[in-house]
């Protein structure tokens, strides 16, 4: 009985996490003391 319950909530979340609004993507770039660049893609909830 526990498993078909544990079953339901994970499906339950899936469908949560299907209609979440898609996260924005934005990208950081910034340059390190020896004049490297880096870039760093974080992902925002929005």
């Amino acid at each position: 009985m526990r498993l078909s319950r544990l079953l339901l909530l994970l499906l339950l979340n899936c469908q949560v996490n299907m209609t979440a609004p898609p996260k924005k993507k934005f990208r950081e770039i910034w340059t390190g003391k020896d004049g490297v660049k880096h870039m760093r893609v974080n992902y925002h909830e929005g």
